[in-house]
């Protein structure tokens, strides 16, 4: 895995094949129990080139509850992380990216379950180079309420397959035209009580006609047309994507830019439900508040936490939409690296469309509801890499904004920083620091920091030792949460017991589902 694709996954959550993708991912403005250790420690500057390991540890979290003076306790993790791909292959072409772990809490209530992400990506060639079948599937997490603790309590699990045929044309040399159709499946699940059914089917498909220029630039055109179905009509609006955007797409030894502009819709059905996830309260606003800690009591009590209904003729979010990524190779120790992008998406989509970004780093607060919503992102990275010494810095704006419902409209800005130092041959040191502020529609906001620390220790070709430290505050909350564990790894691929790489000019990820 490239480098830009390698510190994406920084500041957030937790095989090789499709099966282990029946997991899941922790998104959180607030530190959750596993996530700033997994993703921040196991995919950042140590983890260039094609990484698959098998891993296994125990963690002492002191604040579990994520609350002042909460309780400690103990989990143990079992699971697999990295990220693996083959290409260029005769039939068979396949991209695994995984930070994935079984967790179990000793004496917490917290139901042993998974945490991670992952997402995968295979194409197999029934006519190579022309017709070919492909399969996609991202595993992820969102939260319920944005302004609770972020704890297996209030997340929810969602799992998004995609499956449908791929037929490229090449009317002349510099000239090709792909068409996809697709069958989507998207499933939800939580252990709270107050999960929010957003399961749904979709179908739709696209049209890309791109013309190559040179070797180095080429113009491109897509259309594309999603139709999501819901399970669940009451409390969420089926809809339709429509979008038709135009671009172009740059990439030397030194500089790799794709900018790409057009018009987007999401057409919300007259006559389905509300599009409005519930809270389902039972019981008073009090009693729920315990639950939701820090939810302002108004929002508890309006139509909106008791599933009430809006009018069914709400505007359908649209507008232009468009995306710029530029990622340049100043020397050959420095990258610096930018993106921007306005996109209608929804909570299946976004982490998706988090992944293909080119200037990671940086972890989206996804909420888990049925609504199509605009998503504005903003992000820069500078990349120093010798081999044995990198330092990379990350700066982050985004905002989701709720046409139907602004009460839920959050704001996030977000900076971390990370040196990685290969002290010898079998030990490495890391030392980082995030930073998180968000904004909330509700009069409400936050913001935390967290610092990390981490050795690890390669005990042999296959087998690694790492040993951490993590602390984060949250204000104006006013908890603290420390976290210090081991976890042992086993290299599943050849890759994973080679030095690493040097820094890379380009490397946008490996997406082909992109838009999906």
């Amino acid at each position: 895995m490239n480098m830009l694709m390698v510190v994406r996954r920084w500041a957030g959550r937790l095989g090789i094949g499709l099966a282990l993708l029946f997991l899941s991912e922790a998104a959180a403005a607030q530190a959750s129990p596993l996530t700033i250790q997994s993703l921040f420690l196991n995919q950042a500057g140590s983890r260039h080139g094609d990484v698959l390991e098998a891993q296994a540890g125990l963690i002492y979290n002191d604040n579990v509850d994520l609350a002042p003076g909460g309780a400690g306790d103990t989990i143990a993790m079992i699971g697999l992380v990295g990220n693996t791909e083959r290409l260029n292959a005769p039939r068979f072409d396949y991209h695994v990216d995984a930070d994935i772990a079984l967790v179990k809490y000793f004496k917490s209530d917290f139901s042993t379950q998974p945490f991670g992400y992952a997402d995968a990506f295979g194409e197999f060639k029934i006519v190579p180079g022309t017709l070919a079948w492909t399969v996609r599937d991202t595993f992820s997490q969102a939260i319920i309420n944005q302004e609770g603790p972020i704890n297996p309590d209030n997340l929810e699990s969602i799992n998004y397959l995609t499956t449908g045929p791929q037929l490229v044309l090449k009317p002349t040399l510099r000239t090709t035209i792909t068409i996809d159709g697709t069958y989507s499946d998207v499933y939800s699940d939580s252990k709270s009580t107050y999960y929010v059914n957003i399961n749904s089917h979709r179908y739709g498909g696209d049209l890309r006609i791109e013309r190559a220029f040179s070797s180095a630039f080429s113009a491109y055109v897509l259309g594309t047309y999603s139709r999501v179905k819901f399970v669940d009509t009451t409390d969420n609006t089926d809809f339709a994507y429509e979008q038709g955007m135009a671009g172009f797409h740059l990439t030397d030894s030194r500089t790799y830019l794709d900018a790409q502009a057009g018009y987007q819709i999401a057409r919300l059905d007259s006559s389905s439900g509300s599009g409005v996830p519930p809270i389902h309260i039972h019981g008073d606003v009090q009693s729920v508040a315990a639950f939701f800690p820090g939810m302002p009591l108004a929002l508890l009590a309006s139509p909106l936490a008791t599933g009430g209904t809006t009018s069914s003729s709400a505007q359908s979010p649209s507008g232009v939409n468009w995306t710029v990524s530029l990622a340049r190779l100043i020397s050959k120790t420095q990258r610096v690296s930018i993106h921007a992008t306005k996109q209608i998406t929804d909570s299946a989509n976004l982490f998706q469309l988090n992944l293909s970004q080119p200037v990671p780093g940086n972890q989206q607060q996804n909420l888990a509801n049925g609504q199509p919503f605009t998503y504005r992102e903003y992000g820069g990275t500078w990349a120093y890499d010798t081999g044995r010494t990198s330092v990379t810095v990350n700066a982050l704006s985004y905002s989701n904004k709720y046409q139907q419902t602004p009460q839920l409209n959050h704001d996030s800005k977000q900076l971390n920083a990370l040196a990685t130092r290969q002290i010898n041959l079998p030990f490495s040191a890391e030392l980082g620091v995030i930073y998180e502020h968000d904004n909330f529609t509700e009069n409400f906001s936050q913001h935390s920091v967290t610092a990390i620390g981490t050795l690890r220790w390669r005990l042999g070709p296959k087998v690694g030792l790492r040993f951490f430290y993590a602390h984060t505050s949250v204000n104006p909350d006013g908890y603290n949460d420390n976290q210090i564990g081991v976890t042992a790894t086993y290299a599943l691929t050849r890759a994973a017991q080679a030095p690493d790489t040097l820094m890379t000019p380009t490397a946008p990820g490996y997406q082909p589902m992109l838009g999906r």
